[in-house]
């Protein structure tokens, strides 16, 4: 995204003189106004040099129709979307996941009967997720979806929703 101007230069003006306090006022509306979105945000930090480009990792992934266990590599992601569809029970697991990570699961059973997603995971240092709970709009209670998953009906889909932590990973499904 480019920049009418370098953010940096906002911390060199001096705002008691009128003239570069207008200019401060002016820059820092088109600022506000264009760029305080997401990925205006990211553009901002990575531009000053705050953040490299490395650091603006997302994973989004569909990883088609499977019947086996899935892993999901998410080392150094900022952002994880996951489509699958599944025509047996599996377990999708999200290695490398750190905390406070966004991250969203669409799983469709494209299978002629009910099966069970079950969804496990390890943190940024490699160790395992002490629980993946899930709330779910039409039931309320918590699930552990690494011991007890959810069973998902031929033909529905689920939507997963949440945030890690350091040892959780919290969903709420629709």
């Amino acid at each position: 995204m480019p920049f009418p101007f370098n953010p940096q230069q906002l911390q060199t003006y001096d705002l008691t003189q009128k003239d570069q306090a207008r200019v401060f006022v002016q820059q820092l509306a088109i600022m506000m106004n264009q760029l305080m979105t997401p990925n205006g945000l990211a553009a901002i930090l990575q531009t000053s040099g705050a953040i490299p480009d490395s650091a603006l990792v997302t994973v989004a992934t569909s990883l088609g129709s499977v019947s086996t266990n899935q892993t999901v590599n998410c080392s150094g992601a900022t952002g994880v979307t996951i489509n699958l569809s599944i025509t047996a029970a599996i377990t999708l697991n999200l290695t490398f996941l750190s905390a406070s990570v966004p991250v969203l699961i669409r799983c469709q059973n494209a299978g002629g009967g009910a099966f069970v997603l079950k969804i496990a995971g390890t943190n940024a240092a490699n160790t395992a997720f002490t629980s993946v709970l899930a709330v779910f709009a039409s039931a309320g209670a918590e699930t552990n979806m690494t011991t007890t998953g959810f069973n998902i009906a031929a033909g529905a889909s689920q939507y997963f929703y949440g945030q890690s932590l350091t040892t959780n990973l919290f969903l709420l499904s629709l």
